[in-house]
């Protein structure tokens, strides 16, 4: 957190390798136990040989008894026997020469807790020279100290005579000679030795008294049981150095099993006990297990005094890699560090220097599956299980930390409407095609700790990662669609193994904190641009299985032309819809050169049908404004796909707009300012119909004077097919006006005018308004100069060019009639100048 990954990253991907490595580790321990092994029968032949040494140099204190069946020789010092030898028959010869038959010879220990034995046939013996030479095969039986015990393992060899233990070791030879002069004894054949259930084969060997010192020549094998498993020792050359406990190997190679080791020397630093306290292992050190292959130029461990491993370290350049034709892998450090429990289980390891584990991974459909972990340094801590074996726990990366991980991800089949997670449909689906491909989940940081657990069977998973930071969460899917967020902390969990399906690289629930920022890149799609949306919060929230994300905390959104600014926003990524909360501000691209802007308390987009949702309160109401022209409203639902709006009020309020618009009459050159204020119950505005309709009761006030009824009707002139809309007030509500229709208890109020009726239409082409009524109530206008008129519709237009005012009045009623008479009555006043 390689394994690295939704998906399923498999993060047992690197921790399986990992273990492997620790055990080969455990194996190079178990083999500086057997090392420790030979050295101590060593220092036992050592002992025989320096004993047999001081009888022949010194004839002091030692005395010769001829007997019946033999004789037999000791020699003392201090009061203490150190060495007897018993002979069955002896004959000397005149030139010093002495042949002994059935000889056995007892070393004893100063402090009489250790009787080494050394037997043969026959011996030879040149007093003159110093030379002792064994005629045929030697045996030895050698205590080792009290502080080294084994077990033999059933149906090892005993001593010659029967009576081998557990605590000795039984050497076999031929062709001893042993120099006095020296300090030496050499053979030249083959030695053999058991200890422990464990048999050991050298060609030649030398017994230095000086510097206390035994030294394998050639062809060093060791085989028996490890831990109860067949290994076998081989090595080129073996010296083993009681006088400083030092043991060397050259050249040494263990196998056990599917397991190997070896390197170009080895050295066993030993206690006075013979177990090993610390080994090092130098030049081309390598650990193979099964597929796996661990190599770094030095190797250094330490063991406890049972020859338990409590550390080592793999130093110079650690590389390891892994054949497996399922699941290949590699990694390499600058320094590899472990440490083990009492049982000498691996309970941390720690990979430094640039630290890296790669690994690959067949899904079984051909399609391979990549993993990955690195960082300056990786710390792996592992506990015991119910069985007692190690499983990995955790890995701590710092120092540009990052784990990644693949999955597979693919569409269903199905319906053309089914979703699939993390990747927007493309039409594939709708074709009856089934898409599939890869997937990736990464996590960076500049600190991050992985979490795993243990499923059926033992196997590891991811569980949850922690990351600090730095942290940033990428994910990459199958049609390139990406999500990257970053912040300051980060918490992860896993989705793990649901359905017999393994999904543990994918995310299942994702917390960042702390100066977060998102960004997000729709699927790609033939012949568009891949959609982006950029966005930052204090704090982040993602779910996958409802695949939302949660913002909050001064958060800001970018998608294309659209903006969203708000204390809290829920994010739908599977359809980009948006639930935004508190403060809302939110910038929505027009089809004219115009932006459209909102300020409400909360919002819903929807990506899709492109619709926006504002709602506010009857205190504080929703506003939209384009340019010159807004509504407010406590709800305004906007359609950008349909082109319309539409604006409902809280309660018992209303709804205020304002548009901007500007016509010139055809006939009359009038110009008429585009300012009109509008309050309604209720707007329904359509672009594409280029009309706007407020409901009642309706109050308008500008351009037109003020004017009030129960509904409505704004008509805008439609813009030229092709032309661009680039003037200021055109798009939301604006535009060229066309024409005011007013209906339903209309009243009109301009300076020195007023109007009463059922309907009012103003036709900007000319600036002419037309008042009409019903027959039961004409429509009526009183003017401060002419007083009243009626009649059954009146025209007349405001702001003329001759400073003047024109009623024309068509079919004045006459009373009682049932049908209006048809009559046309046109008044000037001529208005005084102001």
């Amino acid at each position: 957190m390689v394994s690295i990954t939704n998906e399923k990253i498999r993060p047992g991907f690197w921790m399986t390798a990992r273990v492997e490595r620790v055990r080969v580790g455990l194996i190079a321990g178990s083999v500086l136990l057997l090392v420790v092994l030979a050295g101590l029968f060593g220092f036992a032949r050592y002992r025989a040989s320096k004993s047999w040494l001081d009888k022949l140099k010194k004839r002091s204190g030692a005395s010769l008894v001829r007997e019946t069946n033999g004789f037999t020789y000791s020699q003392s010092l201090k009061g203490k026997t150190v060495f007897t030898l018993h002979a069955a028959k002896a004959f000397q010869h005149s030139d010093g020469h002495w042949i002994l038959h059935d000889v056995v010879i007892t070393l004893y220990g100063l402090r009489e807790d250790r009787a080494d034995r050394v037997y043969g046939s026959d011996f030879e013996w040149d007093e003159n020279e110093g030379v002792a030479r064994a005629v045929g095969e030697v045996q030895m039986d050698l205590q080792v100290p009290s502080g080294v015990v084994t077990t033999p393992r059933r149906g090892s060899p005993a001593t010659a005579e029967g009576d081998a233990t557990s605590n000795s070791i039984h050497v076999r030879t031929r062709g001893l000679v042993f120099v006095r002069k020296l300090g030496v004894a050499a053979t030249q054949e083959q030695i053999e030795f058991h200890y422990g259930g464990l048999t050991c084969v050298a060609r030649g060997a030398e017994f230095d008294s000086n510097p206390s010192a035994l030294h394998l020549l050639a062809d060093v094998q060791m085989n028996g049981e490890m831990q109860g498993k067949p290994m076998a020792l081989t090595a080129a050359k073996a010296d083993f150095d009681r006088t400083s406990n030092l043991a060397s190997f050259t050249l040494p190679v263990l196998v056990s099993q599917e397991r190997r080791a070896r390197a170009e020397s080895a050295l066993l630093h030993l206690r006075k006990d013979g177990s090993v306290e610390r080994a090092e292992a130098m030049g081309a050190v390598t650990l193979d297990a099964d597929t796996t292959h661990l190599s770094a130029p030095r190797l250094e461990a330490v063991l406890s005094e049972k020859n338990v491993p409590q550390t080592a370290r793999l130093l110079g350049g650690v590389k390891m890699r892994s054949e497996d034709a399922a699941r290949p892998s590699e990694g390499e450090a600058a320094e590899m560090r472990m440490r083990f429990d009492a049982r000498g289980q691996p309970a941390e390891v720690t990979a430094a220097g640039d630290a890296r584990l790669t690994a690959r991974e067949a899904d079984g459909k051909g399609i391979w599956l990549a993993r990955e972990m690195r960082g300056d340094r990786l710390v792996a801590e592992f506990s015991a299980s119910e069985k007692g074996r190690a499983e990995l726990r955790q890995v701590h990366a710092t120092g540009g930390a990052m784990m990644r991980g693949d999955s597979l991800a693919s569409a269903p089949s199905g319906a053309a409407g089914a979703a699939r997670p993390g990747v927007r449909d493309t039409g594939v689906r709708a074709a009856g095609v089934r898409a599939a491909g890869v997937q990736t989940t990464s996590v960076s940081g500049d600190d991050l700790v992985l979490n795993l657990a243990t499923i059926a069977g033992g196997k590891a998973r991811l569980d949850s990662l922690h990351g600090q930071g730095h942290t940033v969460l990428r994910q990459t899917g199958a049609l390139d669609e990406l999500r990257v967020s970053s912040g300051d902390v980060l918490d992860v969990t896993f989705a793990g193994v649901a359905g017999g399906k393994d999904e543990q690289a994918k995310v299942a629930t994702a917390a960042q904190v702390g100066h977060v920022a998102i960004e997000n890149r729709a699927a790609r799609k033939a012949g568009k641009a891949q959609e982006v949306a950029n966005g930052k919060a204090d704090r982040a929230m993602y779910t996958a299985a409802s695949e939302r994300l949660s913002l909050n905390g001064g958060v800001h959104l970018a998608d294309g032309g659209t903006s969203l600014v708000a204390a809290s926003v829920e994010l739908d990524q599977a359809t980009g819809d948006a639930e935004a909360r508190g403060d809302v501000t939110a910038t929505l691209p027009g089809n004219s050169s115009e932006a459209t802007h909102v300020a409400a308390q909360t919002a819903v987009l929807h990506k899709a049908s492109q619709v926006a949702e504002f709602t506010g309160s009857a205190a504080k109401p929703a506003r939209m404004w384009q340019a010159a022209s807004q509504v407010e409203a406590a709800s305004i639902v906007l359609d950008r796909q349909k082109n319309t709006l539409v604006a409902r009020p809280a309660g018992g309020g209303t709804v205020r707009s304002v548009f901007a618009s500007e016509s010139k009459g055809k006939d009359s050159g009038a110009s008429m300012p585009g300012i009109l204020r509008v309050e309604s119950r209720s707007l329904d505005y359509s672009e594409t119909l280029h009309q706007a309709t407020f409901s009642g009761p309706v109050r308008m006030e500008g351009a037109l004077g003020e004017v009030s009824g129960q509904r409505t009707t704004v008509y805008f002139t439609p813009t030229a097919k092709g032309a661009v809309k680039s003037r200021p007030g055109e798009g939301l509500m604006g535009g060229g006006l066309e024409r005011v229709v007013v209906a339903g208890e209309v009243k009109l109020s301009q300076p020195g005018r007023q109007g009463m009726g059922e309907q009012l239409v103003y036709k900007a082409a000319d600036g002419s308004f037309v008042l009409t009524g019903s027959a039961g109530a004409p429509p009526r206008m009183l003017d401060a100069q002419q007083g009243s008129v009626t009649g059954a519709s009146l025209l007349f237009r405001a702001g003329g060019g001759e400073r003047d005012s024109t009623i024309v009045v068509a079919g004045a009623p006459a009373a009682g009639a049932e049908r209006a008479q048809r009559a046309r009555i046109e008044t000037r006043v001529r208005q005084k100048p102001e």
